[in-house]
């Protein structure tokens, strides 16, 4: 009997072709112009998480801090969070507009270690200094708190002359 027609077969593709994705997991970078979009009308950032397969330590960032900010809704109206594999082809559109894959996104970026987190404005152009590693477990929460509150800082204050706010 071959796989395809076996009922367990058809059973489980039924399943897991019903049952959407948690809520809760961040969201896959699929269109950064639309993302764009989205930011300068809301005001928001957009955190970009670029991780690999083969990082532990991109798990670890993922279930101790980025997982429960977006699953706690606290950040809902303060940034736009999405993942980069950075060795994935999975297509996405740039900021640009232009078809692209993860992998050729992160190289562009030139984000080829991991885990690293970028914040970008609208325009495509990063906010803040990434956040690159994980090397201060102690102090990593105080870090990206602080890299959060920049990047909204400059996205809704903007330098002007006179003002050093960069």
């Amino acid at each position: 009997m071959k796989l395809s027609k076996s009922p367990l077969y058809l059973f489980f593709s039924v399943v897991f072709w019903v049952i959407p994705s948690f809520a809760s997991e961040l969201p896959i970078a699929e269109d950064f112009q639309e993302d764009a979009r989205l930011a300068r009308h809301s005001m928001m950032p957009i955190l970009v998480f670029f991780v690999a397969d083969y990082c532990d330590y991109c798990e670890t960032v993922n279930d101790l801090y980025l997982q429960p900010m977006y699953s706690s809704g606290e950040y809902s109206n303060k940034l736009i969070f999405r993942i980069v594999n950075v060795g994935r082809a999975q297509k996405i559109r740039d900021f640009n507009g232009h078809k692209t894959s993860h992998i050729r996104f992160a190289g562009e970026a030139g984000a080829s270690l991991t885990p690293a987190i970028r914040f970008y404005g609208p325009d495509g152009q990063e906010l803040v200094p990434e956040i690159l590693g994980y090397n201060s477990p102690e102090f990593y929460a105080a870090i990206l708190e602080t890299a959060i509150s920049n990047a909204i800082s400059k996205l809704r204050h903007p330098a002007t002359p006179g003002n050093n706010n960069r």
